[in-house]
């Protein structure tokens, strides 16, 4: 028996010895565990410095070193293939590594195409663009069908390829335009209705075709909507405008008119943006200025339409704002209201020409501003035009005779009309 106030010291010395062994079989443990992740992480490290050298012995080394690195295999597959060595199991055990990896898939597809191994090029190509979904493995899927002359499958992937495009995509269309050069086809086959694949085709196959086979395109932008397309409409209503196609450019102009990107008509009024409520754009069916240091034009506001300020030392004779206006076939009316700041001859004359036939045709009509300090109304007849489109013009020129005008001339309620619309 143990007498009061004693320990059973011996019958705990068992438990304390286990623990203590334990213990240092735990650290024993930790140690060589440390030191097989020092030395992997070491072995790894070593491999990224050889990788790191580049070359063929250091590349096979760190890909020996860290074979399960896809990245090791796939540059040293690409270095075998610069020494004229076979790179294709390196690149198979890249795919195997890193099966998600498109650009290793079009590698071996690329290969297996060169040596006419078609079906196992398709299948690579495949994969690739099964593993990923953006442009790179759709265009290289896109191209190889090209190549192939397999039409259905090159229109299939053309959309597709188009549908995740991005940047410059000029080098597509010319292989659409390769197949199919017909700017509708292309359109209905393998464009998306996106806005910026649809601005830089509109470009393209005006470009290729011309403009007025461009023409589908322009619609079906216009059918988006898109208000940053309305630079690239106006670009394009311009180039119909100076290829001559009126009509055409007009169609684009009215459907801008209609989605709010343009100035539209007033109710009765032929005159695009006749109050100059916007300030003139000089494109399209805008009006167009032609300030010059000498002659300022400033619009003014929704009643008074625009100003004129001359300095007195204008060139002896400058256009000063014009307007190509689509018209009915018949005879015309046009008005204007006017004042002038001094009784002096002014030299400004207006005039209504057949645009078609250009200024150096006789105008349908030409009147001089004469001189009036008080609102004055113009009112004039104008003959019915050979074209459906006139040219609306302000002129300055010096009479003979006269000193160069100086001080302000102010225009507003501009009006052109069909005789049939009232005046």
């Amino acid at each position: 028996m143990m007498g009061h106030g004693t320990f059973p010291m011996e019958e705990n010395r068992p438990a304390s010895a286990f623990r203590r062994y334990r213990y240092g079989g735990c650290l024993a443990g930790c140690g060589v565990l440390l030191a097989a992740v020092l030395a992997f992480s070491l072995r790894l490290a070593y491999a990224g410095i050889l990788e790191q050298e580049g070359g063929l012995a250091a590349l096979a080394r760190a890909a020996a070193l860290d074979p399960w690195n896809a990245s090791y295999h796939a540059a040293l597959a690409d270095l075998l293939e610069r020494h004229g060595l076979n790179p294709e199991p390196e690149l198979a055990l890249a795919c195997r590594l890193d099966p998600h990896h498109a650009g290793h898939w079009i590698r071996r597809a690329i290969r297996a195409e060169m040596r006419g191994e078609i079906a196992a090029a398709e299948r690579s190509y495949l994969e690739a663009a099964r593993v990923d979904h953006q442009f790179a493995p759709r265009t290289a899927l896109m191209n190889f069908y090209f190549r192939q002359g397999d039409a259905p499958n090159f229109w299939i992937w053309a959309r597709r390829s188009f549908e995740r495009s991005y940047g410059d995509r000029a080098a597509a269309f010319q292989l659409c335009w390769m197949t199919t050069p017909d700017p509708a086809a292309i359109l209905e086959r393998a464009l998306p209705p996106d806005a910026e694949t649809l601005r830089q085709f509109l470009v393209f196959a005006a470009d290729r075709a011309g403009p007025r086979q461009a023409m589908p395109v322009g619609r079906a932008l216009l059918d988006l909507r898109d208000i940053e397309s309305r630079n690239a409409l106006l670009n394009y209503c311009d180039r119909l405008r100076q290829a001559g196609l009126l009509d055409d450019a007009k169609t684009i102009w009215d459907g801008m008119a209609r989605r709010g990107l343009v100035p539209a008509n007033e109710p009765g009024n032929l005159l695009t943006n006749p109050l100059f409520r916007t300030l003139p754009s000089g494109r399209g069916f805008d009006w167009r200025l032609f300030p010059t240091p000498e002659v300022a034009l400033t619009p003014a506001d929704p009643e008074l339409g625009f100003s004129v300020d001359f300095s007195g030392d204008q060139p002896e004779a400058c256009p000063l704002i014009r307007q190509i206006v689509p018209v009915p076939e018949e005879s015309l009316s046009f008005g204007v209201e006017y004042r002038t700041s001094s009784a002096a001859d002014n030299g400004l004359r207006v005039a209504v020409e057949d645009a078609v036939a250009g200024e150096a045709a006789k105008p349908l009509l030409e009147a001089g501003i004469e001189p009036s300090l008080y609102w004055t109304v113009l009112r004039l007849p104008v003959p019915r035009a050979k074209s459906r489109f006139v040219c609306v013009a302000v002129r300055y020129r010096r009479k003979p005779g006269t000193v160069r005008y100086s001080g302000r001339v102010e225009f507003r309620r501009l009006r052109l009309s069909g005789n049939s619309s009232g005046r």
